[in-house]
């Protein structure tokens, strides 16, 4: 397959990504409805991320064509994470709806620890001397940041 510029390459990387990632969170979710979550936080993030990096006037390369790839990953990590925690505590029987908040809170400091070292780690790209690479670790710091927040303010709470 020839790509003819940056967005031809993007439109064909991303349904990959998402038919991969997506085939392995199929396989392990409890309900069907379980998909919403992550579905509405990696669209959100990658919404939101790709139209940061037009307001801050970066360009598609053939480094930042890897951010919505990545905004993919993050957004599935964290939204599985939150789920997991969700139905394991869902089993314990007879606690009202308080365990809800509790469970979202419990795994929240977790995620939070993630997307804090994912951002930093990304944000380190800024001392590189090539613009494209300054501009990825931006793009990607801004993406672990969204995707972090969308789990944790659309998470079921009581």
């Amino acid at each position: 397959m020839v790509l003819s510029n940056n967005g031809d390459a993007l439109c064909a990387i991303f349904p990959v990504e998402f038919q991969e990632d997506y085939s392995s969170v199929i396989a392990r979710v409890e309900a069907l409805r379980s998909l919403g979550l992550p579905l509405v936080v990696v669209g959100l993030g990658t919404l939101w991320t790709i139209g940061t990096m037009h307001l801050l006037g970066f360009e598609l390369t053939v480094v930042s064509i890897m951010v919505p790839p990545l905004v993919l990953t993050l957004g599935s990590a964290y939204s599985i994470h939150i789920l997991n925690q969700y139905y394991r505590e869902a089993r314990v029987k007879d606690r009202g709806k308080a365990w809800i908040a509790h469970s979202v809170g419990h795994i929240n400091q977790t995620i939070l620890l993630a997307a804090l070292t994912t951002i930093i780690g990304f944000s380190s790209l800024t001392s590189a001397n090539l613009s494209q690479i300054k501009e990825f670790g931006l793009s990607t710091a801004s993406a672990s940041s969204t995707v972090r927040c969308c789990p944790c303010s659309s998470s079921p709470r009581s």
